[in-house]
């Protein structure tokens, strides 16, 4: 990130690995600029519904789902 800072593989790891640590509002600060970057990027809006069910809002985590859904029907992340 300090060479690249916009390099979607290293924000998307980055992501998750504050997803997996519980420190879900940063892990979704970078996910919610990733998808304003990359908005048909199902990969994302699968990687941030998890995020959101983890902070218990089903309902957004479930609109991020169809969308990805929509985007990407087949993709092996939803």
């Amino acid at each position: 990130l300090e060479t690249d800072p916009t390099s979607l593989f290293a924000n998307q790891r980055l992501a998750g690995l504050l997803h997996g640590q519980g420190k879900f509002a940063e892990s979704i600060a970078i996910l919610d600029r990733l998808v304003q970057s990359h908005p048909r990027n199902a990969q994302i809006l699968a990687a941030r519904a998890m995020v959101r069910l983890d902070q218990d809002q089903p309902a957004m985590a479930e609109s991020d789902l169809a969308l990805a859904v929509a985007i990407t029907p087949t993709h092996p992340a939803v």
